[in-house]
């Protein structure tokens, strides 16, 4: 029997019964992990669709700042132009 540098419990064997630790050598046991990869096959369908997405959003986004601007022409039209014709009417 030995005692186990990493959690100080009696054991025998290559590794820790209880934590696993190789006993042989000083590197800690590590689990294999297998991770899978997803590959994303690129398709005409995949852009078309993000095409047509792209071309929704930006479309919505110039309409939505361009309705700002004109909003705030509008406004600030409104609120200048009494001033303006006394300042032009003589």
């Amino acid at each position: 029997m030995v005692r186990c540098p990493n959690c100080d419990q009696e054991t025998s064997g290559d590794y820790c019964q209880w934590c696993k630790y190789p006993l042989s050598s000083g590197i800690p046991w590590q689990e294999e992990v297998i991770m899978d990869k997803v590959v994303a096959k690129p398709t005409w369908a995949l852009a078309w669709g993000l095409f047509w997405r792209y071309t929704i959003i930006y479309s919505l986004f110039s309409l939505v700042i361009g309705a700002i601007i004109v909003g705030f022409m509008l406004a600030l039209g409104v609120t200048i132009l009494p001033f303006i014709e006394d300042i032009w009417t003589f």
